[in-house]
C-alpha cells in the first residue's frame, strides 16, 4: 500500500485560527516538489474530484481524490487499488464543506485491487484549523488535517493502525507537509515530507 494512501522537523506554530475551510479544487498543472524526492502534479479537475500524478524515481502513480478528504483510486502501472465507501457516506463527507475547526468525521471503508477485497477499516478525520507552516518552499497559512485509521487485512485477519497529519496551503489546497506513521510491518514506519518548491500555472 502506498504511503501516499492515507491516501503518512520544522517548527510549526500551533495556533488554530477560527476560519472555516471551504473546498476549492486545486489548480490544474500545479506541481509541488518534496524533500523525499517525489513530486505531485494536479493532472485534471472535474466537479468535486481531481487527479494527482505522483512521481518518484522515474515511477509514477495516478491518484483520484474526492475533495481533499478522500482518496478514491490509486493506479500504479497496471495495478489499480480503490478505496470504497457506501454512497451515503461519500455524499455526507463531500457535503461537510466548508469544514469548521475541530470538526471530526468517522467513516468505514474497504480497499480492493482489481475487484479483490484487500482490507476493511475505519478512518477518523479531524480538521484542526489554520496554522502557519514553514517549509523549504516558504511560509504559508495552512489548513491542518489529521487522519487516524485502523484496518483489517483480509489475507490474515491482522489489524494495523496508522495516520497522518497534513498541512494544505490555504490559497490552493496543495499539500505542504505530511507527517505519517503506520504499524504495518510490511509498509509501515514513520516519516515526513516537506514541500521544497511550488510551481503554479
Amino acid at each position: 500500500m502506498s504511503r501516499y494512501f492515507l491516501a503518512l522537523i520544522l517548527c510549526v506554530s500551533v495556533h488554530p485560527a477560527l476560519a472555516e475551510w471551504a473546498y476549492v479544487s486545486p489548480p490544474v498543472d500545479a506541481v509541488v516538489t518534496y524533500d523525499d524526492g517525489h513530486s505531485s502534479r494536479i493532472d485534471a479537475v472535474s466537479a468535486d474530484r481531481f487527479t494527482v500524478i505522483n512521481k518518484t524515481k522515474g515511477k509514477s502513480e495516478r491518484v483520484v481524490y474526492r475533495t481533499w478528504l478522500l482518496r478514491e483510486r490509486l493506479m500504479q502501472g497496471k495495478r489499480s487499488d480503490e478505496l470504497f465507501l457506501d454512497s451515503a457516506s461519500a455524499k455526507r463527507i463531500v457535503a461537510l464543506w466548508p469544514l469548521e475547526p475541530g470538526e471530526t468525521l468517522t467513516h468505514s471503508f474497504r480497499t480492493e485491487s482489481r475487484g479483490k477485497l484487500l482490507s476493511t477499516g475505519t478512518q477518523v478525520l479531524t480538521y484542526v484549523g489554520v496554522e502557519q507552516v514553514d517549509v523549504p518552499a516558504g511560509s504559508f497559512q495552512a489548513h491542518r488535517l489529521e487522519r487516524k485509521y485502523m484496518l483489517t487485512k483480509v489475507s490474515d485477519g491482522l489489524q494495523y493502525h496508522g495516520g497522518e497529519i497534513s498541512w494544505h496551503d490555504m490559497a490552493t489546497g496543495l499539500v505542504l507537509r505530511v507527517d505519517w506513521w503506520s504499524d504495518d510491518p510490511e509498509t509501515g514506519g514513520q516519516g515526513m515530507y516537506l514541500a521544497t518548491e511550488m510551481d503554479l500555472p
